[in-house]
């Protein structure tokens, strides 16, 4: 009966899949490959707690079973319990240490349950399987900036962006960590090349003038925050914030005047 759930899953025909695990569990309520595979279905109907419940009656007969300790994390995930969620994916990679997928997925959800010296281990460790990869590179830029530590993550999406010289948050991420080093001129050319492939982008242009500026190029600052407003409102906050710095002689801004620039007037 398990075998025509998985046919029915496999063919996408998720609703015959979840009916036919219920039939195995009327007969056996604590068979783990039909509690793992409706926990599955759970998760893609977007239904994280019951895929949690489902998950642990699982992994309570088999405890140490990868593919579900990887269900167990992206239930917990989802439902924002991140130190679970690493949990399950380190207890999944040191059982499987050969799958990249729960390396990094370990280290993504360390880097939400903030605990940055973990997200850095497992990125490190995805790294020696896949070092041309981009999500490694990424996750180990990602963790490395967190951990003050801003030339590593420079170098880490500087391989990002040659995997992939198209990927927009990449450039962004680069840009950022440039902008940490004080790379400023380094940051605007990848703040550019962020609006270059993503041109309604408003958070690159106004990196792109705190770059400029930064650099000591105030009309290029100013062209670019004439585009972030063009872009949102919501940046003249931040423009105004950068603006007031002690770098600029503008403590004393006008800010209705700086509105009425900004758009043109």
């Amino acid at each position: 009966m398990i075998a025509s759930a998985v046919t029915h899953y496999r063919g996408g025909r998720h609703t015959e899949a979840d009916e036919a695990c219920d039939r195995v569990l009327q007969r056996s309520p604590r068979n783990a490959p039909a509690l793992q595979l409706k926990a599955l279905l759970a998760l893609l109907r977007n239904e994280p707690a019951e895929a949690r419940v489902l998950i642990d009656a699982c992994l309570k007969e088999r405890p140490r079973h990868g593919p579900s300790l990887m269900i167990a994390g992206r239930a917990a995930k989802t439902l924002k319990d991140f130190s679970a969620a690493q949990s399950c994916f380190a207890q999944a990679a040191e059982i499987s240490p050969h799958d990249l997928e729960a390396w990094l997925s370990c280290g993504s959800a360390a880097v939400a349950a903030a605990d940055y010296p973990a997200a850095t281990r497992a990125f490190e460790r995805a790294a020696t399987l896949a070092p041309d990869n981009l999500r490694v590179q990424l996750g180990v830029g990602e963790a490395a900036r967190n951990q003050n530590n801003p030339r590593a993550a420079v170098a880490a999406f500087k391989r990002a962006v040659t995997l992939d010289p198209v990927h927009a948050d990449a450039w962004f991420a680069l840009g950022q960590a440039q902008q940490d080093v004080k790379a400023y001129a380094d940051a605007a050319a990848s703040f550019e090349r962020v609006l270059a492939l993503s041109p309604g982008d408003s958070g690159a242009a106004v990196n792109l003038g705190i770059s400029c500026q930064q650099s000591g190029d105030m009309a290029g600052a100013f062209a670019a925050y004439k585009t972030a407003y063009a872009l949102s409102s919501d940046t003249f906050g931040p423009i105004v914030q950068s603006l007031t710095t002690g770098s600029t002689g503008m403590l004393l801004l006008n800010v209705e005047r700086l509105r009425e620039r900004l758009a043109g007037a």
